[in-house]
C-alpha cells in the first residue's frame, strides 16, 4: 500500500488513478499541459522596433518642415504648419487678479472686516486665495439699557450693534439748566434775572438765578420842591417791577468862602476856599442853624491859619481840616459830639488845641485832644505832652499824622495801644521815650518798641535799632516819612520788614539787609529816592509789591534764588535801573513789575517763568537784549499779557 501524493489516502502500489481524488498518479502532457514561460527577448525587440518606427517618421516630418522653410514649400506644406501653429501649448493658471464682480465675493463686509474676494486667473477661473475691498461697515447700534440724563447729572445708555453684537456704554452729559422762551430752549446761563423774575429752570423748577437787585430805574423826576431853602425830593421808577425810590435833594448855596447845604432845616459845611486864610463859621444862615462840619469840608486849605467854630456845631467829620498845615490853633466847642477819624491829621503848624469847658465828650490836656470815655487821644500838635494822670490808654490811628515839627515824645505808662500810623510822618522827631512802668511797649535807641512781639512800631531820625534781639520784626509804616534819616542798620534778630517801613524815607541813603529778612512787605522802600544799589540776601522769599516803588537813583538790584515771589510794581520807575537778573526761583512777573524803567537795557529771564503780566515792561524803552535761560519753544509757550511791546520787541539770545 501506498499513500496518495495527492489525497494522502492509502491505495494500491500498482494503482494509477486514485479513486480518492480523481487524480493520475501518472500525469500525461496532454492531460495537464506545463506553462510556457514568456519570451521576454521577443517582446523587447518587438518595442524596439516600435520606437524604431516612430523616430524614423519623426525624422521624416522633421526633414519635410526645414525643406518647407527653405523653398516656400507647398500648399500642402502651408496647411501643415497653420494646422501646427494653431494648436496651443497646455495652460497654466496664475491666480493674482484683483476683480470685485460677485461671482468672486466670498463674503460681505462686516463691522470688523472688508468685504473678501478670491483671486482669479486671466482665464477666469477662480483661485482660492482670498483680498480685502472696501471698507468696513458702519456699526449699526441699538440702545439695549441705560437711564437718561438730567439737568444736573449724567446719564448712561448701553448699544448693541445688530450686526455684530458688540457694545459700548454711553455717557450722556447733564443737559444743564433750560428754560422755554418763546417756544425754543435757552440755556440758563445766557438769561439773566430781572428785579421781577428769578430765572428758573423749565424742567427742573430749581432757581438756577434768584431774582436781582438791580432795578432798570427811569429818570428822576422831583416829586417834592418846596420854597427856598430846603430839601427837595425826587423820585424814580423801575420800568420791570414798578418800584419807586425817592431821594432827598439838599439845597446847597455858598456864604463867603464857604459852601454848604441845607438837609432837614440844619446847614453842613461843605466846602472852603483854599486860598482862604482866616474864617469864621457863622452859627446860622438864612435862619437855620450851622451844626455840621462835612468830610474833608477844609482838607488842603494850606494857607488857612486862623479858624472859629461856632457852639452851633454838633460834628465834625472824617479828615475834615486834613493837611491844613498854615492852621495854628483849634478850639473845639461845647456842643461838639462827634470827631470823625483823622480829623485834624496834616496840620503840621498846629501849636495848641483846646475844648471848652462843659463838653461831655471830649477835653484837652497838654496840647492833645481827648476822646474822654474811651481815654482816647485822637489828636496832638507839635506842643503836644501826653498826660500821665490816665486820661489816656490808647493812642488813635493817625493821631500825630504828619505832625512835622513835634521832636520829641513821651509814652506814658498808662498806654495800652498805638494805632496805625500815630507818628508817620513826624520828620522833625528825634527822640522816643517810653516810661519804666509801661507794661506793653519800651523803648530802645530812639525806637518804640511793642515788647511781646518784638515789633519795633515807630522810629525815627535818629534811631538805632537795638541788637541785643529784642526787635525781630520792623513794624508797617515804622519810618513812614521819615525824611531826615540817612542811615540805618538793620539787626540780624530782624525776619521781616513790615508795609511801608521805609516809605518815602528820601534821604536814606543806603541800607543793609540781613540774612535773616524772609520777607520785605508792600511800598516798604518806595520813594527812597537816594538808593543806588540793594542787594537782596538769599533768605528773602517775598518781596512785596510796590517795594521799591520810585526809587529813581536805584541802578542795580541783586535778586538771589531764595526769592519765588516779585510783587506787583516791585520796581515801577525806577528810572535808574539798567539790568536785571531773574533768579530760576521764581515762576512769574506781576503787573508792572518793571513799568516805566526807562533805563533798563537788558533783563536775564529763567525758563521757569510761565507768565509774565500786563504791562511788565511797559515803557522800557532802552530795553535792547533779553537773555533767555531755555529754548525758543519754551519762550513761546510764555503767557505774555498786553503792553509789553518793549519786552517782546527787544533781541532775545536763548541759552
Amino acid at each position: 500500500m501506498k499513500k496518495c501524493p495527492f489525497c494522502n489516502e492509502d491505495i494500491e502500489d500498482s494503482a494509477e488513478f486514485c479513486l480518492y481524488c480523481m487524480r493520475s498518479l501518472t500525469p500525461k502532457v496532454q492531460i495537464l499541459p506545463p506553462k510556457k514561460k514568456p519570451n521576454y527577448i521577443l517582446i523587447v525587440t518587438a518595442v524596439a522596433a516600435v520606437l524604431l518606427i516612430l523616430a524614423l517618421v519623426l525624422m521624416l516630418f522633421t526633414s519635410l518642415g526645414r525643406s518647407g522653410q527653405g523653398n516656400g514649400g507647398s500648399s500642402d506644406d502651408t496647411l501643415s504648419d497653420t494646422a501646427s501653429s494653431d494648436a496651443e501649448p497646455p495652460h497654466t493658471h496664475a491666480f493674482h487678479i484683483e476683480n470685485t464682480e460677485a461671482k468672486y465675493q466670498k463674503a460681505e463686509a462686516s463691522c470688523t472686516s472688508p468685504a473678501l474676494y478670491y483671486y482669479s486667473c486671466a482665464c477666469g477661473e477662480v483661485g482660492l486665495e482670498v483680498f480685502t475691498f472696501g471698507e468696513t461697515r458702519a456699526h449699526d447700534f441699538v440702545t439695549v439699557a441705560g437711564y437718561p440724563a438730567t439737568c444736573t447729572e449724567d446719564g448712561n445708555k448701553t448699544e448693541t450693534c445688530k450686526l455684530c453684537g458688540e457694545q459700548k456704554n454711553v455717557t450722556i452729559s447733564a443737559l444743564g439748566h433750560r428754560v422755554v422762551v418763546e417756544g425754543a430752549d435757552r440755556p440758563a446761563d445766557e438769561l439773566e434775572p430781572t428785579c421781577k423774575d428769578a430765572v428758573i429752570c423749565s424742567y427742573c423748577n430749581e432757581v438756577v438765578k434768584p431774582v436781582s437787585s438791580e432795578h432798570s430805574w427811569g429818570e428822576w423826576y422831583v416829586s417834592l420842591n418846596p420854597q427856598y431853602p430846603g430839601d427837595s425830593t425826587e423820585e424814580r421808577v423801575c420800568a420791570i417791577c414798578k418800584e419807586k425810590e425817592t431821594k432827598t435833594i439838599h439845597y446847597s448855596d455858598t456864604y463867603g468862602d464857604l459852601s454848604y447845604t441845607v438837609s432837614g432845616g440844619e446847614v453842613t459845611i461843605t466846602d472852603c476856599n483854599e486860598s482862604a486864610t482866616s474864617v469864621t463859621i457863622p452859627s446860622s444862615i438864612d435862619g437855620h442853624p450851622v451844626t455840621s462840619i462835612g468830610d474833608g469840608a477844609f482838607n488842603y486849605c494850606y494857607s488857612l491859619t486862623r479858624l472859629s467854630i461856632p457852639d452851633s456845631v454838633k460834628g465834625i467829620g472824617n479828615e475834615a481840616f486834613w493837611d491844613c498845615i498854615s492852621l495854628t490853633q483849634i478850639s473845639i466847642p461845647e456842643g461838639v459830639t462827634s470827631i470823625g477819624r483823622a480829623a485834624f491829621s496834616g496840620c503840621g503848624g498846629l501849636e495848641s488845641i483846646t475844648v471848652e469847658e462843659g463838653n461831655r465828650f471830649y477835653h484837652s490836656n497838654g496840647n492833645c485832644l481827648i476822646e474822654t470815655n474811651s481815654r482816647t487821644l485822637i489828636s496832638g500838635c507839635k506842643n503836644s505832652v501826653i498826660p500821665t494822670d490816665g486820661s489816656v490808654t490808647s493812642i488813635g490811628d493817625s493821631a500825630f499824622y504828619f505832625c512835622t515839627e513835634l521832636t520829641s515824645i513821651n509814652i506814658p505808662d498808662f498806654v495800652r495801644s498805638i494805632g496805625r500810623s500815630a507818628f508817620s510822618g513826624c520828620r522833625s522827631l528825634g527822640s522816643i521815650t517810653v516810661d519804666e512802668g509801661n507794661r506793653v511797649y519800651h523803648s530802645n535807641g530812639n525806637c518804640l518798641i511793642e515788647t511781646n512781639s518784638k515789633t519795633l512800631i515807630f522810629g525815627c531820625k535818629n534811631s538805632v535799632i537795638p541788637t541785643d534781639g529784642s526787635v525781630t520784626s520792623i513794624g508797617d509804616s515804622a519810618f513812614y516819612a521819615c525824611t531826615g534819616l540817612a542811615y540805618i542798620s538793620i539787626p540780624d534778630s530782624v525776619t521781616s520788614i513790615g508795609e511801608e517801613a521805609f516809605f518815602s524815607c528820601m534821604s536814606l541813603e543806603s541800607i543793609s539787609i540781613p540774612n535773616s529778612v524772609r520777607s520785605i512787605g508792600s511800598f516798604a522802600f518806595t520813594g527812597c529816592h537816594t538808593f543806588e544799589s540793594v542787594i537782596i540776601p538769599n533768605s528773602v522769599i517775598s518781596i512785596g509789591d510796590n517795594a521799591f516803588w520810585r526809587c529813581t537813583n536805584l541802578e542795580s538790584i541783586i535778586i538771589p534764588d531764595s526769592v519765588r515771589i516779585i510783587g506787583n510794581c516791585a520796581l515801577d520807575s525806577c528810572t535808574s535801573l539798567e539790568s536785571v537778573i531773574i533768579p530760576d526761583s521764581v515762576t512769574s512777573i506781576g503787573w508792572r513789575t518793571f513799568y516805566n524803567c526807562t533805563s533798563l537795557t537788558s533783563i536775564s529771564i529763567p525758563d521757569t517763568v510761565t507768565s509774565i503780566g500786563e504791562e511788565a515792561f511797559y515803557g522800557c524803552e532802552s530795553l535792547t537784549t533779553v537773555y533767555y535761560c531755555g529754548t525758543a519753544e519754551e519762550w513761546n509757550s510764555i503767557s505774555i499779557d498786553s503792553g509789553n511791546t518793549a519786552l517782546t520787541s527787544a533781541t532775545r539770545e536763548y541759552h
